[in-house]
Parts: structure tokens; C-alpha cells; sequence
């Protein structure tokens, strides 16, 4: 069964952000204390095909050894043949409904929200929970939304009753305090645990500033 702490501190990442040398990241990342992973091979230099399963399968094993639940973005069938905890959906993939058709029972879904429109229809389509934004402009996505803001955030947050919510976009550890304060659950991050010198500091950091 899905637990909202898991969204304290989403961590998403692939080979494709580095084209190679991915996997210590995560390991670091991981052992550091974020309590969700996602994994999101996208963009030229994604790995596809058996490479792509294998690296899967080494980055599952490593969220296995540290416990904390594994989450193929996308990708349907990649979810299914790594038996993945879970799987994330943007607005242009498959329907809720449709997945639930193939996927396991206990795999959880999580759906990309850019407004309080989607927003809702991810709610009431049964999603786990739910990805808000951009918050703040972005440069790891090159398709992403214009940012909504924390107003914008709140508001969706106002009409979600009680579905799980993290935010994405821009996020720093600056912005968990305010994250707290409008009881979201957490926020997903790419490039401020991925690209940074000290991986397990940032992580700290993020985890420290929501308490």
C-alpha cells in the first residue's frame, strides 16, 4: 500500500543525465536518506532496449538494499518487467484506468499534474498521488510547463482533499519549510541531488530544513 512519506524526498534520475556514472549517485543519493526513487531515462543519450533493463534492474536492486520504493517513469512495460513498486505517468501517456488493467494490484500510480484541472482528474481517476508543477522554472526538463508557483500550488492543494501531493521544479532545500507549512507531502528533485559535489550533504539538507 502507497504511504505519503514515501514524498518526503522524491529523487529522479537515469544514465541519460550524465550518459554515464549514474548508478554512485544513486547509491549515495539512497544511502543518504531519500525516501522515494524514480527512475526516468529520457532525452538522446537514454539508454533503450536490453541495456535499459539491465541498468534497471542494478538500480532496483540498490532501492532493495536501502529499502526505499522503486518507480519507473513512462514506461508501462519497463514497470512490469522490473516488478517496479511503482509507476509514474505524465499527461500524454496511458490512462490511469488502462494501466490498472495490466499492472499489478499493489503497484502504485503516480500522475503529472500542471494545473488544477489536470490535477483533479488524476484525483478522481484514483492516482496514489500526484506530481504539481513546475514550481519554478526548470532547465532538467526540456518540455516542461510554465511554473505555477507556490500560489499556484496552494490552489491545487485546496482541491485535492487528501490525495498525496509532491511538488517538482526548481525545488531547493530553501523551499521545504514552505512545502511543510502548506502540508505538502514532499518535493522531487532531479538536478539539486544529481548534479551536486555532495550528494549525501544535499540530501541532509532537503531532509533537515521540512522538519
Amino acid at each position: 500500500m502507497f504511504q505519503r512519506e514515501w514524498l518526503r524526498l522524491y529523487f529522479i534520475f537515469g544514465e541519460a543525465y550524465l550518459e554515464e556514472g549514474s548508478l554512485p549517485i544513486i547509491e549515495a543519493a539512497l544511502k543518504s536518506g531519500v525516501t522515494m526513487f524514480q527512475l526516468r531515462e529520457k532525452g538522446p543519450f537514454a539508454l533503450k532496449g536490453a541495456a535499459l533493463i539491465e541498468y534497471g534492474y542494478k538500480v532496483k536492486a540498490l532501492c532493495r538494499q536501502y529499502r526505499v520504493p522503486f518507480v519507473v517513469n513512462d514506461d508501462l512495460d519497463l514497470a512490469l518487467t522490473l516488478g517496479a513498486d511503482g509507476l509514474h505517468l505524465g499527461q500524454d501517456d496511458q490512462s490511469i484506468e488502462e494501466a490498472r488493467q495490466v499492472l499489478p494490484k499493489d503497484m502504485f500510480i503516480g500522475i503529472s499534474a500542471t494545473n488544477l484541472k489536470e490535477a483533479i482528474i488524476a484525483q478522481d481517476q484514483g492516482a496514489d498521488y500526484v506530481g504539481v508543477g513546475p514550481i519554478y522554472p526548470t532547465k532538467t526538463k526540456t518540455d516542461a510547463k510554465t511554473p505555477i508557483g507556490f500560489s499556484g500550488l496552494k490552489t491545487i492543494k485546496t482541491h485535492l482533499e487528501d490525495t498525496p501531493i509532491v511538488a517538482i521544479g526548481g525545488l531547493t532545500a530553501k523551499d521545504m519549510p514552505q512545502l511543510k507549512a502548506l502540508k505538502i507531502d514532499g518535493a522531487a528533485v532531479i538536478s539539486e541531488i544529481g548534479y551536486q559535489h555532495d550528494v549525501s550533504a544535499r540530501v541532509l539538507s532537503f531532509l533537515s530544513s521540512y522538519r
